[in-house]
């Protein structure tokens, strides 16, 4: 195939023709990503899309482009495209086909179609790249040919993972069929936590199974806030194909609560500036989140982004199980026909009218919706029935402020309170929700509350409101249609009184019975208009000034 040619002698001109040879059939693709040039490379890894630089473009013109400036006298003379020439190419605009994507599977179109054609497809602006063979999708599938599809996923596949509950099951096939449905159903997805209640039940195993058929990157947990947020650009940048991330083992007592993921979780672009430089890169969030470990909580805002796949071996060691079959043998034999019977179920549902059930999931509610739909229709039950008892159980911070507001109402019900009150009762100080190690002062408790105002655990809520007769802000523990006033006026016959817990006697103290509230504690103080004795003085010398009671440490006067 012939390259190119441009004169570049006038570089106004020349701009448009280069333009024309970034997309020429002659030249490997170019594309337009967030706004920004990008280019299709091969990697040992695979492929991936790569956001060009000016330096970088100088080098693809010059393997791809043969470029030349004519002089005043006639002659042609190569010449390598000017790197200022090459800043005016990184915004192509419209002259280039766009790029939301680079999969290596099929996916279903918006339009319920499937795309099996490796290239560039102008209708969804994805790149499809196929790493294995295409699988056998039948154009129009009979009600043998899904229930085939779903024998082999929930049998030959997961048949032997302990599932707790056919919740767990239905949810992990949600999680296989996801990268297949995005382009159907754009938008985020929820992280899936995979968690056991001991080593070895197959945690790693159904999250390889993603990242097998998929492929994907492996995270390191317990990462730091900045830390994450680096790790996170740096794998969008530079592994740019995937279907999955994987968060592997979790530290056991450790919890799922992160700003950055959360924020990621909800955003269908990851924005971040590229490390080392001042280039911000914008590219789509097209992953499957997937976090496993023992026992595994989360916190914060996590819960709500979070559908759980449980397993239990309900043995003591799990990993001495026998097998018919070893699972990673059976998905490397088998992955187009577990790819095709997933792409099957996809196919048969959207043919059969695509029915939905309507499944409230905060910003995941679509995708929750076309889920349970898609997977109720396929014949595998369960999804997102249980959830409300699931979250409330393995949402650490539901479950401390569960308990807090209980003790709290049990003890005070719906009267109004200081926050002294609350830290210094010997129970509640036990049960207040830490955020961190130190201690908890009632100015901290107050930005707790405040923090966590209106918000509901297990049925109860905190309010606030004003209390003109003590001069504070005083808090309530509601339930229900219970509701605050904006100010309390005058003191109630039922305002508890504040709980002071009773000092240990020291050394020099006497105690007398008390009626009313136990035993009063008195402390036999010295005269303070005496000085007071020291042990072991020296004797004063001959002439000397014994001090007073004012001055106790008056200079000596000598005779």
């Amino acid at each position: 195939m012939p390259t190119p040619r441009v004169d570049i002698t006038h570089e106004p001109h020349a701009r448009e023709h280069l333009f024309a040879a970034m997309g020429s059939p002659e030249t490997p693709p170019m594309y337009v990503q967030g706004g920004n040039l990008a280019a299709l490379v091969t990697t040992p890894a695979g492929p991936r899309v790569q956001a060009m630089t000016s330096d970088a473009l100088r080098v693809w013109m010059a393997d791809h482009v043969d470029t030349f400036k004519t002089t005043a006298k006639g002659e042609v003379r190569p010449v390598l495209v000017p790197g200022t020439l090459c800043k005016t190419l990184l915004a192509p605009g419209e002259r280039l086909p766009e790029l939301r994507g680079l999969v290596r599977w099929p996916v279903l179109r918006p339009d319920g179609t499937l795309l099996t054609e490796p290239g560039h497809d102008r209708t969804t602006g994805i790149l499809y790249d196929p790493m294995t063979g295409l699988p056998d999708v039948p154009a129009a599938p009979t009600p043998a040919d899904v229930q085939a599809a779903r024998d082999l996923i929930t049998g030959d596949m997961l048949g032997g993972f302990p599932w707790v509950a056919d919740s767990d099951r239905a949810q992990y096939v949600a999680a296989l069929l996801s990268p297949i449905m995005r382009p159907y159903q754009p938008g985020p997805t929820p992280l899936f936590a995979i968690t056991a209640s001991a080593p070895g039940s197959g945690k790693s195993y159904l999250a390889e199974g993603v990242s097998s058929l998929y492929g994907g990157e492996f995270m390191a947990p317990g990462m730091r806030t900045e830390e994450l947020r680096k790790n996170i650009t740096t794998m969008y940048k530079n592994a740019s194909v995937g279907g999955a991330v994987v968060i592997d083992n979790v530290k056991e007592g450790d919890k799922l609560d992160s700003p950055v993921l959360a924020a990621l979780l909800t955003s269908d672009t990851w924005s971040d500036r590229a490390i080392g430089t001042s280039t911000q890169i914008r590219v789509p969030n097209d992953r499957v989140w997937i976090a496993t470990g023992n026992n595994v909580r989360t916190g914060g805002d996590m819960g709500r982004r979070t559908v759980w796949v449980r397993i239990d071996a309900r043995c003591a060691k799990p990993e001495e199980r026998a097998f018919a079959v070893d699972f990673h043998v059976w998905l490397n034999e088998n992955k187009p026909a577990v790819l095709g019977a997933l792409l099957t179920l996809a196919r048969g549902w959207v043919q059969a009218g695509a029915p939905r059930r309507d499944v409230r999931l905060g910003g995941y509610s679509a995708w929750a919706s076309m889920m349970a739909g898609l997977l109720d229709w396929a014949g595998i039950p369960g999804f997102n029935d249980d959830r409300d008892k699931t979250g409330e159980n393995l949402d650490e911070q539901f479950e401390d402020w569960s308990v807090f507001l209980r003790e709290w109402r049990d003890l005070y019900g719906n009267a109004p309170v200081k926050a002294q009150q609350l830290t210094g009762h010997p129970i509640l100080a036990d049960l207040i929700p830490r955020t961190d190690a130190g201690a908890m002062s009632h100015i901290k408790i107050g930005f707790l509350l405040r923090a966590h105002r209106n918000r509901y655990y297990g049925g109860a809520r905190v309010e606030r409101a004003w209390d003109a007769h003590r001069k504070c802000w005083v808090w309530m523990c509601l339930e229900g249609d219970e509701q605050a006033p904006e100010t309390i006026t005058e003191a109630t016959a039922d305002e508890p009184a504040p709980y002071i817990p009773p000092a240990a006697p020291s050394a020099g103290t006497r105690t007398a019975p008390s009626f009313a509230h136990g035993p009063v504690i008195r402390t036999a103080r010295p005269c303070p208009n005496r000085p007071r004795p020291v042990r072991n003085a020296p004797a004063p010398r001959p002439g000397t000034r014994t001090p007073g009671r004012r001055t106790a440490a008056r200079r000596p006067m000598t005779a």
